[in-house]
């Protein structure tokens, strides 16, 4: 019987179904008790008789009892639990820290780093910037594939993160796929708040001139000269996309500003050489290959300027 009656008060509904079962209940009890039909409310019945309200009033302060146990059960629970959380999230921090230490070392220690990086998203699954750390390591093995997956789960947690948009291009570039690449630079530009967005347009445009989409490479090649308006490397590249389209004129003066923001840079006196040479300016260019080989002696490109130096039969002094 007690245990009916446990079960009872633990299923009082706000409907007042189980309090009707339980009125049933007692109405059944009372006539068990009251054989004979005595007025069980006049105080005339028998010895044991059950008094039926104050019976009702127990259960329904019973059942008052259990919620706020259960409640309080909730929150020791939760409590333990949140506590439980925040402790393995510093211990993931701490990982995470360690890792960077380990990747600070002269030479930097792959390894160790890697190990509590895993440590950290052990301790913290949602840890986005470990993630995102194993995935340059693997990167830096040439492990692309766990690279790519590490860097999507990067993203699984923090969809705009931009730098793991582009990393994750990245690798998909250098296994050879140019389509998932392309969409993955393209959501690393979407994020207008990334900080470095000449990183992916820099990638697209030598996806599309390899694609021998030129038009695109030159846009994105544009875009980055906007955000690095020095940088000898893309302007030279910018008049070599221009020579390719026919457009010679912008090509000649993106050479020779990119000698001009660095004269010391020898591959852009080669660049600008190789033009001169193209349109048969022979003079201009023995001088601007002569400058490369005094720039880089070693280098080979300076070898290709001597070769070109003696077909057009000028000497190197």
């Amino acid at each position: 019987m007690l245990n009916l009656w446990i079960y009872l008060v633990m299923n009082i509904r706000r409907d007042g179904t189980s309090e009707n079962l339980l009125r049933d209940l007692i109405a059944a009890l009372r006539g068990a008790r009251n054989p004979h039909g005595l007025n069980v409310h006049s105080g005339s019945c028998a010895p044991g008789a059950l008094h039926l309200r104050s019976l009702v009033t127990v259960l329904r302060g019973a059942h008052r009892l259990l919620v706020v146990f259960f409640m309080f059960s909730l929150v020791v629970v939760g409590c333990s639990t949140s506590a439980d959380r925040i402790k393995k999230e510093k211990e993931s921090e701490s990982s995470y820290k360690l890792g960077l230490a380990y990747l600070g070392d002269t030479p930097p220690n792959l390894q160790k780093a890697y190990i509590e990086f895993l440590k950290a998203v052990e301790s913290n699954p949602n840890n986005r910037d470990a993630h995102y750390a194993i995935g340059h390591i693997y990167a830096q093995r040439q492990e692309y594939l766990k690279a790519i997956s590490s860097f999507q789960k990067t993203l699984a947690i923090d969809p705009n993160y931009a730098a793991a948009h582009n990393y994750l291009g990245k690798a998909h570039e250098l296994l050879g796929n140019d389509t998932e690449a392309i969409s993955a630079y393209q959501a690393a530009l979407s994020n207008l708040q990334y900080e470095t967005p000449q990183y992916p347009h820099w990638s697209l445009a030598m996806i599309y001139l390899k694609q021998k989409q030129y038009q695109k490479g030159l846009d994105s090649l544009l875009q980055v000269r906007k955000l690095e308006p020095a940088n000898s490397v893309v302007l030279y590249k910018i008049g070599e996309t221009y020579r390719e389209i026919g457009d010679l004129d912008n090509a000649l003066l993106f050479f020779k500003e990119s000698v001009s923001v660095l004269p010391n840079d020898h591959l852009a006196h080669y660049h600008l050489a190789s033009f001169y040479l193209s349109q048969g300016s022979q003079s201009l260019a023995s001088d601007a290959f002569k400058k490369v080989i005094e720039l880089a002696p070693q280098s080979a490109e300076a070898a290709t300027a001597k070769k070109n130096l003696e077909s057009l039969e000028v000497p190197l002094k």
